[in-house]
């Protein structure tokens, strides 16, 4: 026995090794062929990723796949490159931003009048389609189709891929007909969610919205659908040529239909001019950058990308002039700031010391502008300034291995060999411990001097199990920043479980309430199990938080809308914090609310910033944001600035936090996460959370957890 045991370890050893060398024969074949393609050696390339096709035990990847249909077609066999494609088209979970590559690349221009073409688009198309409606399915919405085999969507598409995506939101479409917003909603979140970089999906939430009267969110959308078409046209030679009078024609039109100015984002006229300088187009580029600065004359990329442009043509006083534009916008700063003359440490102290006054805490000077700034003055041998600028640093962020090793380099351009290895070995030490991390001015951390005790537990024998996520990459634990949530939760008599593990029915057996506070990650096998979990009687507390998109799928698959924000304010109950009282009605009339008597009622709940959302239908609003409330929202999500954002009135339609049944479970959903927790910001701990005074934030956790888990009915 312990022979035969033996001979088959050998075996699979065996096995395992030559899988192991056929994986890495694989990989180098892969890297061969994409090398060559590189260098136009189409032919080669073609025969590279063929053979790496041909080792047995490998599964060769749609992107695999792809490259070696694109070399086939560019070396003119056009046999083999059809026969890769139609191994394409038949994988599953195939989708529409695979019919879209396919059908626009340049590499395939070859192909489109060989009849086998028309065949692959047809079979991508139909599988595509079909991945798209199982994705509604799944999402739990009505499946609407007069055509099992979607065929008749195929042939109706010719040859104009901006019509591919045209007829697969009309089931949405006619449910706004009818005025069904919310159905209508949820095939359109569908079909933006599985493909957030379609501009046609884009374009048609923006259709939702102005169907529904929210003329500014439309007109968000619309931009951001056209920010997503230029996008795409700047890596094609062809239209890159023409894009100043095409992009003139759609924002011209977007203005007069949306009666308000529209106009490409700075990011986007500076990518666009970047693209054109490095196709030679320079003159393209200089009037890209020109139309930037007009359109945006208080943009700092829109002056950068002008500097790029003189420095590549050589014009470096005009580079610098720009340069120095650039700077003074991003920052802030005044106008003589950069001269010898100027007192660069009075104007920052003062500036600092204001914003602390104003913010109620200490703020101190962001290490990264300290850090451009001390090179640009470093870079012009203002060597005061700029070692005054690199020691502030050091100082306000002594653990920062960044602001060590550009002290070092400031000595090591003064000449200075003793301190550039002094400052270098100290940035050395900070990377190898692991104790010492950067620190940051505005990172939050748990006030664990919060007092969590309860007086009176809800709870003493046969508690119930919470379970606090920590296994999708959270922002908030139960160790971290929600520690005092847990321990109030704890100390109510209920049983704190650490969740470390993925959901599962068997993960969640004897859970009796899951609490998820902004999740990094998550997967729709994970969703489907919780929705299931819940249905049959489990209990959620979902809490997501502005900039926290990757929890929009949990909340939508429960029937919450969740509009792409960045954060929400309300000038007239707060400002960065929002005040929802009972006074002024934007409590919800529920027991969370009620609590069991006087002395648990909730009269005030404070929250910060966040991001509104909508429950369900016939879900309650426990924090209902006022009239006086508005969502801020970016054209580009990538620009942050306040200048950047749109605001737009929420109408008293949205809120921070709802509450409803689903099955025979309970969900209660919050867009803003602090206000469930004690937290301190450093570096002066300014409380944010339920250790603010004067709001009912402590008693308004133990009545979400009692209502949960049964005892608030």
């Amino acid at each position: 026995m312990k022979k035969y045991l033996l001979s088959i370890c050998f075996l699979l050893i065996g096995y395992l090794t030559f899988s192991q060398n056929n994986s890495l024969e694989y990989d180098m074949l892969i890297k061969k062929g994409k090398s060559l393609y590189d260098v136009k050696d189409y032919k080669n390339s073609a025969l590279a990723f063929s053979s790496a096709f041909q080792l047995p035990g490998q599964q060769p990847s749609f992107n695999d796949r792809y490259a070696s249909a694109c070399s086939w077609s560019l070396a003119s066999f056009p046999d083999s490159a059809f026969s890769q494609l139609f191994i394409i088209a038949s994988l599953k979970k195939l989708n529409f931003n695979n019919v879209d590559d396919i059908l626009t690349d340049k590499d395939f221009t070859q192909l489109h009048n060989d009849n086998r073409w028309q065949d692959v688009k047809n079979k991508i198309f139909t599988n595509s389609y079909r991945t798209f409606l199982a994705m509604q399915s799944e999402a739990g919405l009505k499946v609407v189709t007069s055509d099992p085999n979607h065929l008749a969507h195929t042939w109706a598409l010719g040859n104009s891929v901006d019509n591919v995506f045209l007829n697969l939101n009309d089931p949405a479409y006619r449910l706004l007909k009818e005025k069904k917003f919310n159905e209508a909603y949820q095939y359109l979140k569908v079909s933006l969610n599985s493909f957030p970089q379609n501009y046609t999906f884009t374009r048609d939430i923006g259709d939702y919205y102005k169907a529904t009267g929210d003329e500014t969110r439309a007109y968000v959308y619309y931009s951001r659908a056209l920010e997503l078409k230029y996008y795409r046209a700047i890596g094609d030679t062809a239209r890159i040529a023409t894009i100043d009078s095409a992009m003139s024609a759609d924002y011209q039109q977007l203005t007069k239909q949306s009666g308000r100015t529209a106009v490409p984002t700075e990011n986007l006229l500076f990518a666009i001019a970047n693209q054109l300088m490095r196709k030679g187009m320079a003159e393209k580029a200089y009037a890209m950058n020109k139309l930037n600065i007009e359109y945006h004359p208080k943009s700092f990329r829109a002056n950068k990308g002008m500097s790029e442009y003189y420095n590549a043509k050589g014009d470096k006083e005009k580079a610098d002039e720009y340069n120095t534009k650039s700077l003074l916008l991003q920052y802030r700063l005044p106008g003589n700031f950069f001269e010898p003359s100027f007192n660069i440490e009075e104007y920052i102290i003062s500036r600092y010391e204001s914003v602390s006054k104003q913010r109620g805490f200490k703020v101190i000077t962001p290490e990264g502008m300290v850090n451009t700034l001390a090179n640009y003055f470093l870079n012009r041998k203002m060597f005061d300034k700029a070692e005054l600028l690199f020691k502030m640093n050091v100082e306000n962020y002594p653990q920062s291995q960044n602001a060590f090793n550009r002290m070092s380099a400031y000595y090591k351009a003064t000449g200075d060999a003793v301190k550039e290895e002094e400052f270098s070995k100290k940035a050395q030490i900070i990377k190898n411990n692991p104790n010492m991390q950067s620190f940051s001015g505005n990172t939050p951390v748990a006030d664990t001097t919060y007092n969590t005790s309860v007086e009176k537990p809800i709870c003493k024998t046969k508690c119930a199990k919470i379970l606090i996520d920590e296994a999708h990459n959270n922002y908030h634990t139960a160790t971290g920043r929600y520690k005092p949530f847990a321990n109030l939760v704890a100390n109510d008599g209920f049983t704190v479980i650490r969740g470390r593990l993925p959901f599962t029915l068997q993960s969640l057996e004897d859970i009796n309430v899951v609490v998820i506070a902004s999740m990094g990650t998550t997967t729709n096998d994970e969703i489907k199990i919780l929705n299931e979990w819940i249905r049959q009687g489990g209990s959620l507390l979902a809490i997501t938080d502005h900039d926290n998109p990757i929890s929009n799928d949990l909340f939508e698959s429960l029937g919450i809308q969740t509009p792409d924000i960045n954060y929400t304010i309300d000038t007239l109950h707060g400002t960065a914090a929002i005040y929802f009282s009972g006074k002024d009605k934007l409590l919800g009339d529920h027991p969370i609310i009620t609590g069991r008597d006087s002395s648990e009622k909730i009269r005030r709940v404070t929250s910060f910033t966040g991001r509104s959302i909508i429950g369900p239908a016939g879900s309650t609003a426990l924090l209902q944001l006022s009239t006086s409330a508005g969502d801020y929202m970016t054209i580009d999500p990538t620009l942050r600035s306040i200048e950047d954002m749109i605001l737009i009135p929420v109408k008293g339609q949205r809120s921070h936090g709802v509450a409803f049944t689903l099955g025979n479970g309970k969900v209660v959903a919050f867009s803003e996460a602090a206000m469930l927790t004690a937290q301190l910001f450093p570096p002066d701990g300014q409380p944010v959370g339920m250790n603010v005074s004067g709001s009912d934030n402590r008693q308004f956790v133990l009545n979400v957890m009692r209502w949960l888990t049964g005892y608030l009915k």
